[in-house]
């Protein structure tokens, strides 16, 4: 059980989780009964404080598994820490890419950013998360977090590629 808030992309410590006994009839299905079962996982969710752990709530084969027949997902870095900040799992934004050269009074605005993901899923940042981050990957902040996203597998091409030629940015949407 947590035995304090947890945030989305921390490593689970000792500190973070307690064991509690609990009837049998009460225990949440996919939740852990060993202790060590869950330190130094991932967390894929925020957890409050007093909730059981399930496998669900943490980065690996199980959370994947949870995500629609139709998206994949994919670590993007985003542009700007900053924003990477504002996002929480469950979140839906639209991804854009701008070249290095984008700029708001740039005539050739238009020309140099596009819209590579529309609606997609956040599933973590490691914006918060400890120096690991997510599935491993190094958060280097100074950057941009790591953003795990679901998106179709052509999105998914198109982010790769856009990553490449330039900063991506969001836009929040319903």
């Amino acid at each position: 059980m947590a035995d304090s808030d947890i945030a989305a992309g921390e490593s689970i410590t000792s500190t973070d989780v307690k064991s509690v006994a609990i009837p049998p009839n009460l225990v949440p299905p996919n939740s852990f009964t060993q202790f060590d079962d869950v330190l130094e996982s991932q967390t894929a969710t925020n957890i409050p404080e007093g909730v059981a752990i399930t496998s669900s709530m943490l980065m690996g084969r199980e959370f994947l598994n949870l995500l629609p027949d139709d998206l994949v997902a994919v670590p993007v870095r985003l542009g700007d820490a900053e924003i990477s900040t504002l996002l929480q799992p469950g979140d839906r934004i639209d991804v854009w890419s701008a070249s290095d050269q984008f700029s708001a009074f740039d005539s050739q605005s238009e020309e140099n950013s596009q819209i590579v993901a529309r609606r997609a899923l956040v599933l973590t940042s490691t914006s918060h998360a400890d120096s690991e981050g997510v599935f491993g990957m190094s958060t280097d902040l100074e950057n941009g977090g790591i953003t795990l996203l679901g998106v179709s597998e052509e999105e998914a091409e198109q982010l790769a590629s856009a990553h490449e030629k330039g900063g991506l940015s969001i836009a929040f949407v319903n």
